[in-house]
């Protein structure tokens, strides 16, 4: 199943949903309350026992990311990260600004995965997996956050501390 969330907003209208080969829902937050509680409402819809969380601002690197994050629940409990990239924004001072941030960023991950575990504080939640079980019993995403960013790193470092390890694939 496919379960969008618009977070609402007058500037950026709802998407409309292409007809697909399975179950599609398209949710809509009247007001902007921000990514976590965006995610969170995506999820009560779910059925699901896997959830897949995706940005539509980033773009998975893999094209068979669907099939990794499937294959890897099969046999460890774990939260999985895939690398991501930012899809393109028109040139400008943002666009300059936001993909020097994606490299930094970048740079900064692929240190860390060289640590084991996986640091928290590198946690993108932008191509991101988990058991459903595992998101409801660690509390899902803050959704008080309501600003860009910490909710996806705040989640990681919970679930860290819960005992889920945190799996990034490049």
């Amino acid at each position: 199943e496919l379960i969008v969330v618009h977070d609402g907003g007058p500037r950026c209208p709802a998407p409309v949903l292409p007809p697909l080969p399975f179950p599609t829902r398209l949710l809509v937050h009247p007001k902007n309350l921000g990514r976590g509680a965006a995610c969170n409402t995506g999820v009560l819809a779910a059925q699901g026992e896997t959830l897949l969380f995706l940005d539509d601002d980033l773009v998975p690197v893999r094209t068979d990311f669907l099939s990794l994050h499937w294959r890897l629940h099969q046999d460890v409990k774990r939260a999985v990260i895939g690398r991501v990239t930012l899809s393109r924004l028109p040139h400008g001072p943002w666009s300059d600004f936001a993909m020097s941030g994606s490299r930094s960023a970048e740079n900064a991950r692929s240190v860390s995965l060289k640590a084991n575990p996986f640091d928290p504080t590198y946690c993108v939640t932008g191509n991101f997996s988990i058991l459903r079980e595992d998101f409801t019993r660690t509390g899902g995403y803050e959704s008080r956050f309501r600003l860009y960013g910490c909710e996806d790193t705040e989640l990681g470092i919970r679930l860290t501390r819960s005992g889920i390890p945190l799996d990034y694939r490049d």
